[in-house]
């Protein structure tokens, strides 16, 4: 049974940062696993950097992420 199958009432099963308890969320892996488990939509979070950059990532700082030193988005992608 896919996630398409499961919707009822109106209601769609939307990917909420991709397959995340299969992929690191937000990341192309993560979309492409919700698709084949057949997720219809994918719903992603977009921050704008201090040098005007998108970047996918649902947090202004990788805090959450584990990502080594105080990166946030307020700093330039570099």
């Amino acid at each position: 049974m896919t996630a398409y199958d499961r919707v009822r009432d109106g209601f769609v099963l939307t990917a909420h940062r991709g397959a995340v308890d299969q992929a690191p969320e937000n990341t192309i892996l993560a979309f492409r696993r919700a698709e084949e488990l057949g997720f219809e939509e994918i719903e992603l979070d977009v921050q704008l950097s201090a040098d005007e950059v998108l970047v996918i990532c649902h947090d202004r700082t990788f805090d959450r992420l584990r990502l080594a030193g105080d990166e946030s988005l307020d700093r330039p992608v570099e």
